[in-house]
C-alpha cells in the first residue's frame, strides 16, 4: 500500500512488471510489505480509470528504489514497458541503486541498460532459498524512519487523495477480501499465457467450488474432466474462468492455455502459440497441428486448457486425454454433451462491491441504485465502475442515464464511448479502427520517431501493430482500458465482441469507409517477416484473424485497400501455404484475386500477384490442370504488363514449369526452367533465393529425363549455396537436401543417401512437424532407401505409418506429395 503524495523516498519501493508476471511481483511485494517495507504495485494500488502513465511517473517519483521484475516478456518492451524503460534510464542516472532488476524467468540477453546493475537472481529457486534471497540484497535499500511508518496491516491509505477499495487475489465466497496469501510463482505453470488477471474480481465463490469438484472429479484413467460455463452475453464466463486459472495457475506443471474458441483463425492461432511454447513446430493445417499439440499434452496429462466463447462445438471433438478443460459458450446445448456450471447475473450484494472497487469513490446507496440500473450483469457493472473511476461524472446523474436502458451492457457501452470522445478523440479514432479486426488479442507496439530507425517498432513483438510514440501509445492505451472498452494482457489488447459491434455501430455512416481504410493502413504497419521462413509464423498466426477480419468487411463495405495492406495480405496467404495450410490459403487467395480483378484491373501487378498464389493454393489442393490454365493467363498477362525479365514474370514462368512438369511434360518444363535459371542468374544474381528455386527445379526435370549425373552437380550445388545463404534448417535448403538424397540414390550410393535422409527427416520433424508433407516426403524418401538396402521390416513400417499420415492429410489438407519442383 501506498501513502500520499510526497518527495522521493515517500514508499520503500515500486514494483514493476509485465503482465504475465504479475504473480511474481505480487509474491514480491507481499515478502517485502512482511519484512516492514511499505510497496506500491500497480495490481494492488491503481484503480480502474488510473492514467498509467501518469501514475508511473508518480510511483517513480515516491519511490526511494524501483524493482524491475525482469522476464523475455518485460525485456520485449511494450508500448507501456518502453515507456518504463525511457524513465528507468532517467532515475538510475540521478540516483545510484534506484533501480534493482530481479531476475524471474531465464533471459537470452540483457539491455544494456541493465547490464551494469547487480541482479537478484530467483530463477530455480524454491521459495525459502528465493525469499532469503530477496531480503538479503535489499536489506539496507529502505530507510529506517520509512519502515517505522510503513508497516503491513495499516488501513488503506489514499492514492490521489481518493481512499482506495484494494482488490486482493483471493476472495471468500461472499465476494469479501481476505488477506493476500500469494502463492509463490516458482511454482507456475511451465507454460501459460492466461490474460492478465482481473483484479477487481468480485464474488462467484460457489460456481468456482462446482468447478473445482467437476474437475478434480473421477474422469476415469487417462480421461480428460471437462466443465462447461454457460451464460447469456455479458454474464461474466469469461473472467470466472480467467479467476479459476490465476487461482491454480500453480496446479498445472506442463500448460495452462488460453485459447480464443469464437472463431477458427482464433483457435488455430492458439494452438500455434501452445505448439512453439512446448517447442513443437509451428506448421501444418489446424488439423495436423492440433494433433501434435494434444500429443504432447497426453504424455503428461496435467494441463488445463480454457476455450473461451466457443461457437462450433465440433472444435471439441477431439481432445488431449488425462487433463482438464473449460469451456464458455452462450450456446445451452453444450450442457447435453458437458457438465455445465450456469452463469447468471450477480447477487446484489457482489454487485455492489464490484460497483464500489472499481469507481473507488461511491457510496454503498449509489452502488445498489446503479446496480438496480445495469440489471446486475457483471460486464455492465464492471464497465460502469470503470466509467466513474476515469470520469469527473456525478454516479447520480450518471445513474439516471441508466435508468431507463434496456440494455446495460450496451447503455454502459455508449456512455463511455461518449466520454472517450469528450476525453480523447485519438483514442476513439484508435478504437474504432480496431473495431474493424478480429475480437481476438491484437499485438501493439510505439515506433521510433527520430533517428536512423525512424518508424521501426521499439523492441517489440514482430508483426506488431505500430500505434505512435511510446508516450503517446502508451497514454491511448491507458484511456481506453481505463474506460473498460478493452483488455490489455502483455503487448496485446483485445475489443471483445459485443464491444466490437456497438464501437463499429457508433461510427457515422458516412465515415466508416475512411475509418475501414485507415484501419487496414494500422494493420499494414505489422513486419511479420518473410513468410516461408518457420520462425516468422507465430507472428502471422497472430495477424491472420485480424486478417480475414478486415476481408470480411470490405465485403460489407468495399473500399480501396492501401498498397500496404494489399503487401501484406499477399503475404499472409504465401505464409498458409509454407505452413500447409492449404485450404484457408486457398479460399484466401481466391476471395483476394476475385476481388482485386474487379476493383484494380486484371492486369494490375497485385492482381497478378494474388492470381499467382492462387495458381499455387489452386495446385496444392490438388487440381493442376487449373492451375496450370491459371498460370498461362498470369504469365502472358505479366510479360505484357511487367516485361520478360521482370522478377515476377519469372515467378510465373518457375511455376508454370512445376504444373507441366506434374502434367507429364517434363521436355517442355525442363525447357522453360532452363530458360528461367538463365533470366534469373542474369537479373537476380546466383545466389538469390528464387535463382536458387530455379536451379533446384531444374535438377528435378534433368533425373526424371536420365541425367543423373548433371543433376546431382547441381544440386549439390544449390545445396551448398542454401546452407550458407537460409541456414541448415530453412524449408528450402531441407528440399535441397531431399533432392540430393534422391540422385545420391539414383547413381547407387544407397548408405549416402539414406544418412542424408535420415538427417532431413529428423530436421523436416524438428522445423516443420511430423505431418507436413515435405516432412512425409523425406520419410517416404528414407522408406526407399531402407528396402533398397534390404531392411524391409523398416521401411515397411516407415511407408505404413507415413502412408496413413498422407491418408488423414487428404481430409484435411490436401498436397501433392511428388517430387516436382518448389513453388515462389
Amino acid at each position: 500500500m501506498v501513502g500520499a503524495l510526497g518527495p522521493r523516498g515517500q514508499i520503500d519501493f515500486f514494483v514493476s512488471h509485465a503482465g504475465q508476471d504479475a504473480p511474481w511481483a505480487e509474491w514480491i511485494g507481499e515478502t517485502l510489505e512482511r519484512a516492514g517495507y511499505s510497496v506500491e504495485l500497480d495490481v494492488w494500488d491503481w484503480t480502474a480509470g488510473t492514467h498509467l502513465v501518469a501514475a508511473l511517473e508518480r510511483a517513480l517519483e515516491r519511490a526511494h528504489r524501483m524493482i524491475a521484475v525482469i522476464s523475455p516478456m518485460y525485456l520485449e518492451r511494450s508500448w507501456t514497458s518502453a515507456q518504463r524503460y525511457a524513465a528507468f534510464a532517467v532515475h538510475a542516472e540521478e540516483s545510484e541503486g534506484f533501480l534493482v532488476p530481479v531476475v524471474v524467468s531465464p533471459c537470452a540477453a540483457v539491455p544494456r541498460l541493465l547490464r551494469p546493475l547487480s541482479n537478484i537472481d530467483l530463477v530455480g529457486q524454491d521459495e525459502p532459498e528465493a525469499r532469503r534471497r530477496l531480503l538479503r540484497a535489499l536489506a539496507p535499500a529502505a530507510s529506517p524512519d520509512i519502515r517505522a511508518d510503513r508497516r503491513p496491516g495499516h488501513p488503506p491509505a489514499t492514492l490521489t487523495g481518493r481512499t482506495m477499495l484494494a482488490s486482493p487475489p483471493d476472495h471468500g465466497p461472499d465476494g469479501a477480501a481476505g488477506a493476500r496469501g500469494v502463492a509463490f510463482p516458482g511454482g507456475v505453470s511451465a507454460v501459460h499465457n492466461l490474460p492478465a488477471r482481473d483484479h477487481f474480481f468480485t464474488g462467484r465463490g460457489d460456481e468456482l467450488q462446482v468447478m473445482s469438484d467437476l474437475l478434480h472429479g473421477d474422469a476415469g484413467p487417462g480421461l480428460t474432466a471437462i466443465c462447461a460455463l454457460h451464460g447469456e452475453p455479458g454474464m461474466g464466463k469469461s473472467q470466472l474462468a480467467l479467476e479459476y486459472g490465476w487461482r491454480n495457475v500453480t496446479s498445472y506443471r506442463t500448460a495452462l492455455w488460453w485459447i480464443n474458441a469464437e472463431e477458427s483463425t482464433g483457435a488455430a492461432t492458439g494452438m500455434a502459440g501452445l505448439a512453439e511454447a512446448l517447442g513443437l513446430a509451428v506448421s501444418g493445417g489446424p488439423s495436423d497441428l492440433r494433433r501434435r499439440v494434444f500429443q504432447e499434452l497426453s504424455r503428461s496429462g496435467d494441463f488445463l486448457l480454457i476455450y473461451d466463447n466457443v461457437v462450433d462445438k465440433a472444435i471439441l471433438d477431439e481432445l488431449p486425454s488425462g487433463g482438464h478443460v473449460i469451456v464458455t459458450s452462450r450456446d445451452p446445448a453444450l450442457s447435453d454433451r458437458f457438465p455445465t456450471v450456469p452463469v447468471g447475473t450477480l447477487p446484489r450484494a457482489q454487485t455492489v462491491l464490484l460497483l464500489r472497487r472499481r469507481a473507488g469513490r461511491i457510496t454503498e446507496v449509489e452502488a445498489d441504485r446503479l446496480a438496480t440500473a445495469v440489471a446486475d450483469l457483471p460486464s455492465a457493472a464492471a464497465q460502469a465502475g470503470a466509467f466513474l473511476a476515469g470520469s469527473r461524472t456525478d454516479p447520480g446523474t450518471y445513474c439516471e442515464t441508466l435508468a431507463n436502458a434496456p440494455d446495460g451492457l450496451s447503455l454502459t457501452t455508449v456512455a463511455s464511448l461518449e466520454e472517450l470522445a469528450r476525453r480523447d478523440p485519438a483514442a476513439l479514432d484508435l478504437l474504432r479502427r480496431l473495431a474493424y479486426l478480429a475480437p481476438e488479442p491484437i499485438p501493439l507496439a510505439a515506433h521510433r520517431t527520430s533517428g536512423p530507425d525512424e518508424g521501426k517498432a521499439v523492441l517489440g513483438r514482430p508483426g506488431s501493430l505500430l500505434v505512435g510514440d511510446a508516450a503517446t501509445t502508451g497514454e491511448l492505451v491507458d484511456v481506453i482500458i481505463g474506460l473498460g472498452l478493452a483488455t490489455v494482457s502483455d503487448v496485446r489488447m483485445t475489443v471483445q465482441r459485443p464491444v466490437r459491434a456497438l464501437v463499429r455501430a457508433s461510427i457515422p455512416a458516412d465515415s466508416r469507409r475512411t475509418v475501414l481504410v485507415r484501419a487496414m493502413r494500422l494493420l499494414a504497419t505489422a513486419d511479420p517477416g518473410e513468410p516461408r521462413t518457420p520462425a516468422h509464423w507465430l507472428a502471422y498466426a497472430e495477424l491472420t484473424p485480424h486478417v480475414v477480419a478486415i476481408i470480411h468487411a470490405l465485403d460489407d463495405q468495399p473500399c480501396p485497400e492501401p498498397a500496404r495492406f494489399r503487401g501484406l495480405l499477399l503475404a499472409t496467404c504465401h505464409y498458409l501455404q509454407a505452413c500447409g495450410q492449404f485450404r484457408l490459403g486457398l479460399r484466401l487467395a481466391t476471395r483476394t484475386h476475385q476481388r482485386w480483378t474487379a476493383v484494380l484491373g486484371a492486369d494490375h501487378p497485385d492482381t497478378l500477384a494474388a492470381a499467382a498464389r492462387r495458381a499455387v493454393a489452386v495446385y496444392r489442393n490438388g487440381q493442376v490442370e487449373a492451375a496450370r490454365t491459371l498460370d498461362v493467363e498470369t504469365l502472358q498477362r505479366r510479360r505484357r504488363v511487367l516485361g520478360v525479365d521482370h522478377p515476377d514474370t519469372l515467378t510465373s514462368a518457375s511455376n508454370l514449369a512445376v504444373w507441366l512438369f506434374t502434367l507429364g511434360e517434363w521436355m517442355k518444363a525442363r525447357g522453360m526452367d532452363e530458360n528461367t535459371l538463365a533470366r534469373r542468374r542474369e537479373v537476380l544474381g546466383s545466389d538469390h533465393p528464387d535463382t536458387l528455386t530455379s536451379a533446384a527445379n531444374l535438377a528435378v526435370r534433368l533425373a526424371a529425363l536420365g541425367e543423373h549425373e548433371a543433376a546431382r552437380v547441381l544440386d549439390e550445388d544449390t545445396f551448398t549455396r542454401r546452407r550458407h545463404l537460409l541456414g541448415e534448417d530453412h524449408p528450402d535448403t531441407l528440399t535441397s537436401a531431399a533432392n540430393l538424397a534422391n540422385r545420391l540414390a539414383a547413381l547407387g550410393e544407397h548408405e549416402a543417401a539414406r544418412a542424408l535422409d535420415e538427417n532431413t527427416l529428423a530436421r523436416r520433424r524438428e522445423v516443420l512437424g511430423s505431418d507436413h508433407p515435405d516432412t512425409l516426403t523425406s520419410a517416404a524418401n528414407l522408406a526407399h532407401r531402407l528396402l533398397a538396402l534390404d531392411e524391409r521390416a523398416a521401411a515397411r513400417a516407415l511407408a505404413e505409418d507415413t502412408v496413413a499420415r498422407r491418408r488423414r492429410l487428404v481430409d484435411e489438407e490436401f498436397t501433392d506429395p511428388s517430387e516436382s519442383g518448389r513453388q515462389t
